[in-house]
């Protein structure tokens, strides 16, 4: 797949796949999970290879997602407003501690 083509699905120029190609710029997670949704991979397979010989890192700290958990960071994503956001993540938050209170 050629930069382009990348850049189309991502909704991006196709400088900035360069640019994240390079190093220049980083990449979001929420960009990492549309990389992996076009390649028809798995999140873990963009991160093959990372923890092999270094110290712990991302690949290794975070979590298996399952689709419904990349749909939602997708759509999160999406969201412009940052206040809508934050209030959002505030309500996950709560709502994941009251599911571990009620386990308990």
């Amino acid at each position: 797949m050629s930069q382009t083509e990348l850049a189309a699905h991502l909704g991006i120029t196709f400088q900035q796949v360069q640019k994240y190609e390079k190093g220049t710029n980083r990449v979001s997670a929420s960009r990492l999970v549309k990389m992996a949704s076009v390649f028809g991979v798995r999140i873990e397979v963009l991160f093959s290879g990372i923890g092999d010989n270094q110290d712990a890192g991302a690949a290794d700290v975070l979590p298996a997602m399952s689709r419904e958990a990349i749909t939602v960071a997708t759509d999160f994503e999406a969201i412009p407003d940052p206040t809508v956001r934050q209030s959002i993540r505030g309500l996950v938050k709560s709502l994941g501690r009251r599911q571990v209170a009620n386990a308990a």
